[in-house]
């Protein structure tokens, strides 16, 4: 609040009044959101992820229509989720070693935050979704993310089948895993990836969505 306030103070300089900051876009005029964003800035060259994190939360919710804020805002947001996700890669897989699903599951997905075109960590939050029981829709959601950002990942489309199976959506399962081995036809094909394996048990007397 009191970097809000100070901000205002500041915004009776002649039109035209910047402000700059190391890293920062340039030229970015003086008031409340360029300052939060400032403080931002200030917080992740310092190494304080969660810090500069929170100010950029306080940033969205603020209402203001500068294009060069946002753009800025948009940038430092995913340098901030880069550069944690290493911390939450590594909170995901303690947590996995302790069986925490759920906990495993948030540390995922605050990895595929930082890495939006990888679709690995994604899978793993599915997965762990998956194993922490909770609703299914929500695993199913995640799983379809990764074979979103990943199309012709064999794994990503195992990996959403697993997810139909649990949730008895057999038909969609038997399309994921015909999908799987058209992405990778070489590759050895296990039970679980071959359609008269394990899918022609599940599917045999009930296919079904």
């Amino acid at each position: 609040m009191a970097a809000a306030n100070a901000a205002s103070a500041r915004t009776s300089r002649a039109p035209g009044a910047t402000s700059r900051h190391p890293g920062a876009a340039s030229d970015l005029p003086l008031g409340a959101a360029a300052q939060v964003l400032a403080e931002a800035e200030a917080a992740y060259h310092a190494g304080q992820a969660a810090k500069a994190i929170r100010h950029l939360k306080l940033l969205s919710a603020m209402s203001f229509e500068d294009p060069l804020v946002q753009k800025r805002a948009h940038e430092l947001r995913q340098q901030v989720l880069r550069a944690a996700a290493f911390r939450y890669e590594k909170e995901a897989a303690q947590a996995e070693k302790l069986r925490e699903w759920d906990k495993a599951a948030k540390a995922w997905l605050n990895v595929a935050e930082g890495r939006p075109t990888e679709s690995f960590p994604l899978q793993r939050a599915a997965l762990a979704q998956l194993q922490a029981g909770g609703d299914l829709r929500t695993a199913v959601e995640t799983a379809k993310r990764a074979v979103q950002v990943a199309p012709s990942d064999a794994e990503a489309h195992r990996t959403l089948a697993k997810v139909y199976l649990a949730a008895d959506m057999h038909a969609s399962a038997r399309s994921e895993l015909e999908a799987a081995q058209r992405c990778s036809p070489e590759a050895a094909v296990g039970e679980e990836a071959s359609p008269t394996g394990l899918l022609k048990r599940l599917l045999g007397t009930n296919d079904r969505d």
